[in-house]
């Protein structure tokens, strides 16, 4: 099935390439620029610790932000070996640059093995990190860490299987804007807010629509292979109209924090990233149907969620209606 030149993980031997081919390769695997996306609410966690609590290290940072990044990489080398072994790729022609995987297993680059091992070892420094996050800087860091844990693995594998079940968008967009931003919070300054929580709520709704409308080029290979994602309980065209909604929404809570005091006056320069959100949903919603004139309205998104991000961090930092 492999090129017998890949030889076993567990034996610590490494393919002829050598170190540097195989350190490209699980560089590729583990996606980093959808890990960036993802962990994008870490610095935004520890900038609200800043904006409300004054405190701020750099050190708490780093190390939170790798275990994120592990977390993450992880996640993503458990979907590509789940998807793989369970035969529920995506065909070629439904695939895009945000969706479908690496496809690193499917061109004998990674062997299936080595991809599961890879994953679980992945996940053993994250537990390191954060039982000694928790036992320094707060305890209720241990649960938030076990429920990344269990997410990370169970997202695609059977039996819970959470983004099969249309319960993907939310949980990801739970984890990636208000969980992760109250774990960072928490590690800067060793108490509990509500501050993270709400701040990282518009981050969290844009990741969780990421979701949303990857699963729409997926819509019938998902749905043949017994995956219930939104896309496929309702439809590409509904799915693709349900999509500017959401952004709406993500606006809206921006607004109304300003509006009660959560964020500062300065926030308001998120709506500065309107003609980009105008621009995703328009190809969103007319090329729903049509995947290569859908790939411009997915990378809009994602720049979207990147810039809303850099925006909410501005908001904070500017001193303006604080």
């Amino acid at each position: 099935m492999y090129p017998g030149r890949y030889h076993s993980f567990m034996t610590l031997r490494l393919p002829v390439m050598g170190i540097r081919g195989t350190v490209g390769i699980w560089a590729r695997f583990i996606r980093p620029g959808f890990i960036v996306v993802g962990t994008g609410c870490v610095p935004l966690g520890a900038l609200i610790a800043w904006y409300e609590m004054g405190t701020f290290s750099p050190w708490y940072l780093l190390i939170t932000w790798v275990g994120a990044f592990l977390l993450f990489g992880a996640l993503n080398v458990f979907n590509d070996y789940f998807d793989y072994s369970l035969d529920s790729d995506m065909p070629p022609e439904s695939l895009t640059p945000f969706s479908g995987g690496s496809r690193l297993i499917q061109k004998g680059l990674v062997p299936l093995r080595e991809a599961l091992w890879g994953g679980i070892l992945l996940l053993v420094p994250v537990l390191a990190i954060g039982l000694i996050l928790a036992l320094t800087r707060n305890l209720l860091i241990l649960p938030l860490g076990l429920w990344g844990i269990f997410c990370s693995a169970f997202y695609t594998a059977p039996p819970v299987s959470i983004g099969s079940r249309g319960l993907g968008e939310m949980v990801a967009g739970l984890n990636c804007g208000p969980l992760v931003a109250l774990g960072s919070y928490l590690v800067q300054t060793g108490v509990f807010s509500w501050m993270p929580l709400l701040i990282a709520l518009p981050p969290g709704i844009l990741t969780g629509a990421i979701l949303w409308i990857n699963q729409i080029p997926d819509t019938e290979a998902d749905g043949r292979h017994g995956k219930r994602t939104w896309a496929v309980r309702i439809g590409k065209e509904k799915a693709a109209r349900i999509y500017p909604l959401l952004l709406v929404v993500m606006y809206l809570v921006v607004f109304t924090e300003v509006v009660i005091g959560v964020l500062p006056l300065a926030a308001l320069i998120v709506f500065v990233s309107l003609p980009l959100a105008i621009k995703a949903a328009r190809i969103v919603t007319s090329s729903y149907n049509e995947i290569p004139r859908l790939i411009p309205g997915l990378a809009s998104h994602i720049l979207l969620t990147i810039f809303v991000i850099v925006l909410l961090a501005a908001g904070l930092l500017i001193p303006v209606g604080r």
